[in-house]
């Protein structure tokens, strides 16, 4: 059942089929990257699901997303970089609020842009080999948002 819920969103967005609401997942659900925390899909704050899946580092993610998309899951960049495959598909640009870059092996590119996929498999590759592995890290561009961010949690409390 834990890894049902995770395919069925998966496969609902490569079909291209939008989940509008919230979706709840039980409490005790790992998500394919060991999290154990009560996850709630909100597709229209995904700044919220970020504070949920990245946990203390949410600030630092959040600034990342700024810095690489402006908080725009619709963002594409890279272009420069795209190549085609020996499958005749279009590889190397990056999609969504992380930008995670589009390759072989990965989602399309419509399910790995969507916010929760994003968001997820940001988390993923930032679990594996750091926050280096976003430009927006390597080169500070970061930085100018976190003291928006730290304001905004002092009025938060």
């Amino acid at each position: 059942m834990k890894y049902f819920v995770f395919a069925l969103m998966l496969l609902l967005a490569y079909l291209g089929i939008v989940v509008v609401g919230v979706t709840a997942l039980p409490p005790t659900t790992t998500v394919n990257i060991n999290i154990k925390a009560p996850l709630v899909y909100v597709e229209h704050d995904p700044k919220e699901l970020v504070k949920q899946v990245f946990g203390d580092e949410w600030p630092l993610a959040w600034a990342i997303v700024m810095a690489e998309s402006h908080g725009r899951p619709d963002a594409v960049g890279d272009k420069h970089l795209t190549y085609i495959g020996e499958d005749g598909k279009t590889y190397g640009y990056s999609v969504g609020l992380f930008q995670m870059r589009v390759m072989e092996g990965r989602p399309p590119a419509p399910v790995l842009a969507g916010v929760y996929i994003n968001i997820m498999c940001a988390y993923n590759l930032k679990e594996k080999r750091g926050w280096t592995q976003w430009g927006s890290y390597n080169n500070g561009s970061y930085k100018q948002f976190l003291p928006v961010l730290k304001a905004q949690l002092k009025k938060e409390v």
